[in-house]
Parts: structure tokens; sequence; C-alpha cells
């Protein structure tokens, strides 16, 4: 082979390296390009309204939680936990229809409902059932669990939300929210919704919002309450 045979060999060698070399550039550029775009825009995300079931529910947080992402710092709304409805204030103000009342015992042998009601004639006292009763006095106020959600614990709402350990801790919430629902302090879900929820998820069912039609479970439902409890006031 010439010389100059030898020179074009060598030329068109260097010339398809060059190519080669440049075409593999270019596949990794379009590989990372995509993903620098994608953590560019990850704050972006934190933008979204993640009280709300659609905007928790878009980014999948409860089953993928995203790392990376500052969400927006937001208040989901008032007295959510079922703790304040407990306290000793609040006991004298439940919103709406719903009083607090609970068993108690004055004297020897006499059973009693303590009744707190929000009527300043009572004076921020507790207005007593002196007598022995064996059911509350149907006067057109809401106290017993099983009138709001259908269930059969035989206890009122204030005596659930002072139970300790699990066997109530849903219902617990589900009465924290369902309180400030009426206050009107959380906005998100419906007394419906509520009441609707607790009753598919506590038999281990699914529940689909209607205006949505996101269906959710128990853990994706108890994932987004702890979102809440996270972000109220």
């Amino acid at each position: 082979m010439s010389n100059e045979n030898k020179e074009q060999e060598s030329i068109e060698n260097d010339v398809n390296v060059t190519v080669d070399k440049s075409k593999r550039k270019f596949s990794k550029a379009g590989i990372v390009a995509p993903v620098i775009m994608t953590l560019a825009n990850r704050p972006a995300w934190g933008a979204q309204n993640m009280c709300s079931i659609s905007g928790f529910d878009s980014l999948n947080v409860q089953q993928n939680p995203i790392s990376g992402v500052d969400f927006i710092e937001q208040s989901c709304g008032n007295h959510i936990s079922h703790g304040h409805w407990r306290g000793e204030g609040p006991l004298y103000s439940w919103p709406g229809l719903y009083r607090a009342a609970e068993r108690v015992t004055e004297d020897v042998g006499s059973e009693v409902y303590a009744i707190y009601s929000n009527d300043p004639n009572d004076n921020g006292k507790a207005a007593r059932i002196t007598a022995k009763v064996s059911a509350l006095p149907d006067d057109g106020f809401i106290y017993n669990t099983d009138d709001v959600f259908g269930t059969s614990t035989g206890l009122t709402l204030l005596e659930v939300l002072n139970e300790t350990g699990n066997t109530y801790e849903f219902l617990r919430n589900m009465i924290g929210l369902l309180l400030a629902q009426e206050e009107g302090g959380f906005a998100y879900l419906s007394k419906i919704e509520i009441i609707g929820i607790y009753n598919a998820l506590n038999t281990g069912g699914t529940y689909t919002f209607a205006s949505s039609g996101i269906t959710w479970s128990y853990d994706d439902f108890n994932a987004y309450h702890i979102y809440l409890m996270a972000h109220h006031t």
C-alpha cells in the first residue's frame, strides 16, 4: 500500500472515531438532559395543595416518597387533632348539634352523665343528669358514636376520644376530623365523606371519592392523615 493510501485510510479511521465518539456523546446528552430538567423542576411540585385529596394523591406520596422535594409550608386546617376536642376548654364548645358527654360516678352506685354545654345560660359549667340512666336524653343533641358512624361501640363521642390504645385509634381520628369540619376549620372532606371513609376502611375495604374517582385503601388514607397532623394549627 502506498503512503498516500495509508494516509487516506488513517484519515478515514480518524473521522470514524470522531463521528462515533460524537454519537456517543450526543446519545449520553439525550439521556442526561431530561434528568437534569426533572431535577430542576422538582421544587415546582411543592406548589401543589397537598391538603386536598387530589393534590396529595397526584404525586402518590403515600406509596412512593419523593426525596429532595421541599413541599410548601401550609396549614390544612384548625383543630383537626382529636386531642383538641377532649381538652378542658373545647368540651364546652363543641360545634353544631354535637355535645361532649361522658359517664361519671358522683354518688355510690349512681351512674350519671356529664354533658358539657356551650349554652351561655350554663355559665360554662357541665349540665348534669343526676338520675341513674341507661341512655342519654333525647334532646336533639348528638352524643353517641353509634348515632354518627353507625358503630356498635356503645360509647359517647367523648368517651371514644378519651380511650387509650389502638382499639379506637381510627375512630378517634375521624371524630377529630368530623368536629373540625363541623366547626369550619377543615374543608377538604365533607361530613358525608368522613363518615363514609370510616365505614369503608374500618372493615378492610376501599373508599372512592365521588368528585375525583380516586380510590384509597386504609394505608393511603392513614398516610394522608399523618400529613394533616403535620400541617394543621
